[in-house]
C-alpha cells in the first residue's frame, strides 16, 4: 500500500479543514471550522451571473424609432440620420441635407457663351491686327517695333486659348501687357513731349506775311490730345472687359468646362 510522508491533508492542502487541539492527554479531535482561506461557495454554482446588455446591430437599430442624442429629435425607423441636425446616429458625424438633397447640377454645356465669343473673338483679331501691323512697321526699318511682336502673337495664344475654354490667365495678361503699353504710347509719351517742346513758336501778324511775332505756346495747346483721348478709351475698355471676364458666372463656366 503506498503511503504518504505526511498527514494527508498537509499533503493535499485542504484549506477547508483544520484541527483543534483538545486539552493535554485528550484524543485529537478534528472538526470543520472556517480556516484561513475562503472555500467555494456551493450555492453559487447556482446563481447565473448578470448577462451583459448585446448592443444591437445597426440594422437593428434603424428598424425603431430614435431620438437624437444632440438635438432630441425623433429619427424615423429606417433612417439613421437626423433630420434637424444632420447628425448621424451610427458613424455621430455630421452631414449637411442641402448637399446630399440639392438636385445633381446639370452637365455643362459645350456651345460657348455668346459673350464669352465675342470678347475672344474680338480680341483674337485685334492681336492679329496687331501683329501684322507691328511686322509692316518693322520691315519698313522703323526701330523698336521688333520688340513688340512677341506680345502680340502671345495675345493671339491667349485669345486661341480663351475661344477654347482652356484659360482665362493668358487673355488677362495679355490684356495687362496691353494696357501697359497704351498707357506708356498714348497717355506717357504724348505729355512728355508736350512738356519737353518749349521752343517759341513763329506766327503772322494780321494780313502782311513780313510781320510775325513769336510766342511760346502752353502746354495744353502742345498736348496731342487725340492720342490721350484714345488712351483714355483703351483704358475704359480694358476696365469694362477685366470686369466681365472676372465675373461669377464666366469663371464659373471656365471651371465647369475644365472639369
Amino acid at each position: 500500500m503506498p503511503t504518504a510522508a505526511g498527514d494527508l491533508r498537509d499533503t493535499f492542502d485542504l484549506s477547508s479543514m483544520t484541527e483543534v487541539a483538545g486539552p493535554p492527554g485528550s484524543r485529537m479531535v478534528t472538526t470543520a471550522v472556517a480556516g484561513p482561506k475562503q472555500t467555494a461557495d456551493a450555492l453559487a454554482l447556482f446563481n447565473d451571473p448578470p448577462k451583459e446588455k448585446r448592443r444591437l446591430k445597426p440594422a437593428e437599430e434603424r428598424s425603431k424609432v430614435r431620438r437624437c442624442p444632440t438635438c432630441g429629435g425623433v429619427v424615423p425607423a429606417g433612417m439613421s440620420i437626423c433630420s434637424k441636425c444632420g447628425l448621424d446616429l451610427e458613424s455621430g458625424t455630421r452631414v449637411t441635407l442641402d448637399d446630399d438633397l440639392a438636385p445633381a447640377l446639370p452637365p455643362p454645356s459645350t456651345m460657348i457663351p455668346l459673350p464669352i465669343a465675342i470678347i475672344g473673338g474680338v480680341s483674337f483679331l485685334a492681336s492679329l491686327i496687331f501683329t501684322i501691323a507691328t511686322l509692316s512697321l518693322w520691315f519698313r526699318g522703323a526701330d523698336g517695333f521688333q520688340y513688340f511682336i512677341p506680345l502680340c502673337l502671345f495675345a493671339i495664344f491667349a485669345s486661341v486659348q480663351f475661344l477654347r475654354l482652356k484659360s482665362l490667365r493668358f487673355l488677362l495678361m495679355a490684356l495687362t501687357f496691353g494696357l501697359a503699353i497704351d498707357i506708356v504710347a498714348l497717355i506717357a509719351m504724348p505729355i512728355f513731349q508736350a512738356n519737353s517742346e518749349t521752343g517759341p513758336v513763329q506766327r503772322a501778324v494780321g494780313d502782311d506775311p513780313d510781320e510775325v511775332e513769336f510766342t511760346i505756346p502752353s502746354v495744353v495747346d502742345r498736348l496731342d490730345t487725340q492720342s490721350l483721348s484714345l488712351g483714355i478709351t483703351l483704358i475704359i475698355v480694358y476696365s469694362g472687359v477685366t470686369v466681365f471676364l472676372l465675373s461669377p458666372p464666366v469663371r464659373r463656366h471656365f471651371r465647369g468646362a475644365r472639369s
